[in-house]
């Protein structure tokens, strides 16, 4: 009996030691106007997908289950969720050069394609929602392909606008539509 109680006792102190050692895990406040989702020509199943499978690491929205606080695990996913953000963070968009932003949507779509995200460790805990499946990631990466395209004939247009303002007769709107086609629009006449 003795040897049990030292033994339970041995592997409470540590646990109780390392609870101590606290990281803060926090969600920053969210500009509603800075996230991908309203910077970009999203479409809705792509939002969803987004929500379930990403936005817990790659946002200021991480919902923290109730094990989060409890060490090891607490360190662990405290570093990956502050790691994902600085990798990516959907919440965040908006602040990145459009260089990052179309580095960004085919780093997605490769790691999406491929398996590496969601991280295989998130998947279990979280299943189903963090399970792609093969028509969840066709969608992202054709979404991420329109986006780029749609980002490079934007910066066309920022080219063009800029040499119109040069003759004094600039209108945003209307050069952006006659230069992006309506199919690639479709997401997002209200968005911009």
């Amino acid at each position: 009996m003795r040897k049990i109680s030292a033994l339970v006792a041995g592997a409470l102190v540590p646990i109780v030691l390392m609870n101590l050692a606290r990281i803060d895990r926090t969600n920053p406040p969210e500009d509603a106007t800075e996230t991908i989702a309203s910077r970009t020509c999203m479409p809705a199943p792509v939002t969803a997908i987004f929500r379930r499978a990403c936005q817990n690491c790659h946002s200021e929205r991480t919902d923290w289950p109730w094990y989060s606080a409890v060490a090891p695990f607490h360190w662990l996913m405290t570093a990956d969720v502050y790691a994902a953000r600085q990798r990516l963070n959907l919440s965040t968009w908006g602040r990145y050069n459009e260089a990052r932003r179309t580095d960004s949507l085919i780093a997605i779509c490769e790691t999406v394609a491929s398996d590496k995200m969601p991280l295989w460790y998130y998947k279990p805990a979280h299943y189903p929602s963090a399970w792609l499946s093969e028509s969840d990631k066709k969608e992202v990466c054709d979404w991420t392909k329109a986006e780029v395209q749609r980002l490079a004939r934007a910066q066309n247009v920022s080219s063009e606008e800029k040499e119109t303002a040069k003759w004094g007769n600039s209108d945003a709107q209307s050069l952006l539509r006659q230069v992006v086609p309506a199919a690639d629009r479709r997401y997002c006449d209200d968005v911009h």
